[in-house]
């Protein structure tokens, strides 16, 4: 067998076996080397050494006494972090009470065998064998998924994007069943509903229509929802058939369910469970034929508990549940939603590319981002609208506030700006302290002199209280060219 030295990139597929030092050789494990496995020490492995892997991965993980199996018990749950199907075996397993299998199943292994079994080295190959082969089918379907979410307009590389749009297209062909989709603001919920519609072969013929409830006022509630007929109100001056009859045969999305009145949830339970509704002067219900999509920020069994939300109205909407979890959750997202929003505002830059040091990404990567793709995409717009031409983005371009959250303060000022303030007239000292800058730094000519005109103008804008016009008078600025050099850098007046 082979030990854990050699390159793992090169392996496919990838059979990690977790073994005791002095067990490495048993008849168990010698039925697994036509798989050429690689050895390691429970208490060794980290989640790291595999998890960059891309091909099928299988591990194998020896427990020889259960009580004293922590270092084994966190072995599984590092095969599980780093996407693993993985095998647990021990003497004596098949004794196990329930609650000792249950444990090791919650840590991530996928199936226990007992090792003093006769057959047992012919059920470890074949459990091998059916993982293998569940990772070829999982691979193409990855495939084909990757291939839709990119037709409908959904970016991410992540186990967690990819299993959520496996979950969308299933949903999809349930094309009457409600469902409620859960997540913190700029999660990309609409966009899934969407990709829902789009994806049922019965509704995507016909509209998608979104709905604000927090904007849905008490008054216009039925009217807007239900419709009327003319006359019914004073400015109803003609029939309307209001936003569910207009969505007939397709999709109603109703965003922000949370923020509906307890009077109105009422009102809008009632019609969901007749499918019929009554619209505002009508004298007779009528039936439709529409699928409800609801989304929430908010935890809605939080207000149920609270008194804020109605549970039947609930227990309605959520017949099926996504949770859409946040970007700090699926970070290997990141790259391709990056160069997702490159592209989308490329104009913004005024180049045809744009390219991407390491250092933006990570930092990128490294902040909490409440606002989540939404907030990400508004960061690389304005770092696309402060970059220096013809230069990659880079940490500096990102706005005040990534500095703040990763520093504790904003960026620091250049060392140039102590020659600036004490001698403000002197050029040639001025000259030698940007070359020395920029030689012992290693920092462009072109970044530094960006740097030092944003603190100039900052000082001005600060020091005449915001007066732009002033501050283009003492810079030499005409009003427009101060502007556009205000919203470049981000400094608020």
């Amino acid at each position: 067998m082979a030990s854990g030295q050699c390159t793992l990139a090169e392996r496919n597929p990838l059979v990690v076996c977790c073994v005791s030092r002095d067990d490495q050789c048993t008849t168990l494990l010698e039925t697994l080397k036509e798989y050429d496995p690689v050895l390691v020490e429970a208490g060794l492995i980290t989640a790291d050494q595999f998890r960059c892997h891309e091909h099928d991965k299988v591990a194998i993980v020896e427990l020889r006494d259960f009580a004293l199996a922590t270092p084994q018990l966190r072995a599984i749950r590092q095969f599980r972090e780093a996407q693993f199907d993985t095998i647990a075996y021990a003497p004596g397993s098949r004794g196990w009470s329930a609650a000792m299998l249950a444990q090791l199943l919650l840590a991530g292994a996928n199936t226990v065998l007992d090792s003093t079994q006769a057959n047992a080295p012919e059920q470890l190959q074949m459990h091998v064998r059916r993982c293998l082969s569940d990772h070829a089918e999982s691979r193409t379907q990855r495939s084909a998924l990757r291939r839709q979410m990119q037709e409908l307009g959904i970016v991410g590389d992540s186990p967690q994007t990819i299993s959520l749009f496996g979950n969308v297209v299933r949903i999809s062909r349930l094309c009457d069943v409600p469902v409620l989709i859960c997540g913190e603001t700029g999660t990309g919920k609409e966009l899934i509903a969407r990709a829902i519609h789009s994806l049922d072969a019965k509704r995507r013929a016909s509209p998608f229509l979104p709905v604000n409830c927090a904007a849905l006022s008490s008054s216009l509630f039925e009217s807007e929802l239900f419709g009327h007929r003319r006359g019914a109100f004073t400015g109803a001056d003609r029939d309307r058939r209001g936003l569910i009859r207009s969505s007939e045969g397709g999709v109603l999305f109703l965003d922000e369910i949370g923020e509906l009145d307890l009077s109105l949830q009422a009102k809008l339970l009632r019609v969901l469970q007749e499918g019929r509704l009554i619209g505002v002067g009508e004298d007779r219900e009528t039936p439709f034929d529409v699928r409800i999509i609801a989304a929430t920020n908010e935890s809605l069994p939080d207000m149920i508990a609270r008194g804020a939300f109605r549970a039947d109205l609930y227990h309605r909407l959520s017949v099926i549940n996504l949770n859409l979890q946040p970007l700090r959750e699926r970070r290997d997202d990141l790259p391709a939603l990056i160069s997702h929003f490159i592209n989308k505002h490329l104009v913004l830059s005024g180049t045809s590319s744009v390219d991407v040091s390491a250092e933006f990404v990570e930092a990128l990567a490294s902040l909490t981002l409440p606002g989540n793709v939404r907030q990400l995409e508004n960061l690389v717009r304005r770092a696309m609208l402060a970059k220096s031409e013809h230069s990659p983005l880079r940490l500096g371009d990102l706005p005040q506030e990534v500095w703040l959250e990763l520093t504790g303060q904003t960026i620091s000022e250049p060392t140039v700006v102590p020659a600036l303030v004490s001698e403000p007239h002197n050029a040639n000292m001025i000259a030698a302290e940007v070359f020395r800058i920029c030689s012992a730094e290693r920092r462009t000519l072109p970044h530094l002199l960006e740097e030092i005109e944003r603190l100039v103008l900052t000082s001005a804008i600060e020091a005449l209280h915001g007066d732009m016009t002033k501050a283009g008078d003492v810079l030499g600025l005409k009003p427009r060219t101060l502007y556009n050099k205000r919203h470049k850098f981000g400094i608020g007046a």
